[in-house]
C-alpha cells in the first residue's frame, strides 16, 4: 500500500504538489500497488457488509415474531357492588336456552339461590355460602331478559348477600358465575325465571 494513502477506490488521477494532475496509467508501479493492496481490502469489506446485512435481516425477522404481547384475560372486579351494567341486545330466543352448570369439587362448593320472581318482576338472587365460601373471590349474575336485553351485576360473597334483578313479566333466564382465588370460574346456576300471576 502506498505510504500515507487511503485505499478506498482506484483513483483515476493523482495530485502532486505542483497541482498538476497526471493519469494513473503514467505510473505503472503505483497502479499495480493499488491493485495488489487496495482491491483485496475492498473485497473483504464488501463480504463483511453483506454478512452484516444478512445477520441484521435475520435478527429483525426473528424479533418480529417474538414481540407480540400475550392477551391477559380480564378478571371481574371485586371492589364493591356497582350498579347493573347493560350489554347490547341479542336475539331473545337464543339467550333463553339453559345449559348444564359446572360441577364444583366438594370442598369448594357454594350455593346460590335464584328466588321466584316477585309481583313487579324483580328476581332476587341470594348467595348461600357453603364449604368453599372462603375460596370465593367474586360472583356475578347475568340476566337474559325475554325482550333481548342482557343485564350483568356483581353479587356479594358473604352468606345471604342478595342482588335484585329487573326482570320482565315474561320468562327470563338467570345465570350465576363464581370465581375462586385459584383462578377457576364455575357456572353455579342457570335457570329460567317465569312470571306467575297471583
Amino acid at each position: 500500500m502506498p505510504r500515507g494513502g487511503h485505499c478506498i477506490g482506484e483513483p483515476s488521477y493523482l495530485q502532486f504538489s505542483s497541482l498538476r494532475y497526471e493519469p494513473i496509467h503514467s505510473f505503472p508501479y503505483l497502479k499495480s500497488t493499488i491493485i495488489k493492496y487496495c482491491l483485496p481490502v475492498i473485497s473483504r469489506m464488501q463480504k463483511n457488509i453483506t454478512f452484516l446485512a444478512i445477520l441484521l435481516l435475520c435478527a429483525a425477522t426473528g424479533m418480529a415474531g417474538c414481540t407480540g404481547t400475550p392477551q391477559i384475560p380480564a378478571l371481574p372486579s371485586t371492589a364493591g357492588t356497582p350498579a347493573a351494567t347493560q350489554a347490547p341486545s341479542a336475539p331473545a330466543q337464543n339467550n333463553l336456552i339453559v345449559s348444564p352448570t359446572d360441577v364444583m369439587p366438594d370442598n369448594n362448593a357454594v350455593s346460590v339461590v335464584v328466588q321466584e320472581k316477585v309481583y313487579d318482576a324483580t328476581i332476587p338472587v341470594v348467595f348461600g355460602g357453603g364449604k368453599g365460601q372462603y375460596l370465593v373471590k367474586s360472583a356475578r349474575v347475568v340476566l337474559y331478559r325475554s325482550d333481548g336485553q342482557v343485564i350483568m351485576e356483581n353479587l356479594g360473597i358473604k352468606k345471604d348477600d342478595t342482588v335484585r334483578l329487573p326482570g320482565t313479566k315474561q320468562t327470563d333466564r338467570v345465570v350465576v358465575y363464581v370465581s375462586e382465588v385459584n383462578g377457576m370460574e364455575y357456572k353455579v346456576a342457570d335457570v329460567l325465571s317465569e312470571y306467575r300471576t297471583r
